[in-house]
């Protein structure tokens, strides 16, 4: 399998996004694309990464493979990876003589050859959330991104609630002494649609949002997500082609 792709730090984005859920991720890869679906250790929160084959400039793949890298070292070997460079990336199965491998091959003036070990690959059966949403909520990337920063500096969950007959979402957290609101109606300049079928109140983890939303919002203007009370969040980032949507358990009883 080879592929080669010419947006290679906009690819590089989408690899930092989702290491904020996963360090080993598996990759799967057939004659349509790419596709990655994995839960963080404690499986609070999933991701599913998908890239249809003509993202990439070239796209080479005979048969479906599935392979699995550390994240961590693949991102310290492109760290360098220059916004007029292209990447090349080589699974090499393994041989008598040698192990399974991936060669990322940086392509500017110069070619700048990485090989990263592959590892074992440890299968497990990941459930998508099949949920009707009560509450939808597109908005840009940035304040969404701002509005989490600003809560997860005095409290471990943030809550978001939507007022059904009001077209209200409010943003908000309680702690000794405080209390911490953000209120925002469907005419404000940050939300571009607001869709509420009936009141709802949830609670979400400001870490695992937080780390999320911090590499989502410099690959997305925009993300979508819809959620109902006490049920998992899920988010769509808006990207050029193919998908990644984010999903995040409840924090009930807090």
């Amino acid at each position: 399998m080879m592929f080669e792709v010419s947006k290679a730090t906009e690819f590089k984005g989408y690899l930092e996004t989702l290491h904020t859920v996963t360090e080993e991720p598996v990759f799967k890869v057939n004659d349509e694309g790419l596709k990655v679906e994995v839960m963080d250790p404690s499986h609070v929160a999933l991701i599913i990464f998908e890239l249809p084959a003509t993202y990439f400039d070239t796209w080479r793949v005979d048969q479906e493979e599935s392979f699995s890298v550390n994240l961590s070292d693949t991102l310290k070997a492109i760290k360098k990876l220059g916004k007029r460079e292209s990447l090349r990336v080589e699974h090499m199965e393994p041989t008598e003589s040698e192990n399974e491998k991936l060669i990322l091959t940086v392509i500017g003036e110069l070619e700048r050859k990485k090989t990263i070990p592959c590892l074992e690959i440890l299968e497990e059966e990941i459930p998508t959330p099949r949920i009707h949403f009560k509450s939808k909520i597109r908005m840009t990337s940035s304040s969404l991104k701002q509005i989490v920063e600003d809560f997860s500096n005095n409290q471990e969950y943030l809550k978001i609630i939507t007022e059904y007959a009001t077209d209200l979402i409010r943003f908000t957290n309680n702690g000794e002494g405080y209390h911490d609101e953000i209120v925002m109606d469907k005419y404000h300049h940050h939300i571009l649609e607001l869709n509420i079928q009936e009141d709802t109140e949830t609670n979400y983890s400001s870490e695992y949002l937080l780390q999320f939303i911090k590499k989502a919002s410099k690959i997305c203007e925009v993300v979508t997500f819809h959620y109902s009370t006490d049920m998992p969040l899920k988010m769509d980032l808006e990207i050029p082609m193919g998908k990644i949507q984010f999903f995040l358990a409840p924090a009930i009883g807090v």
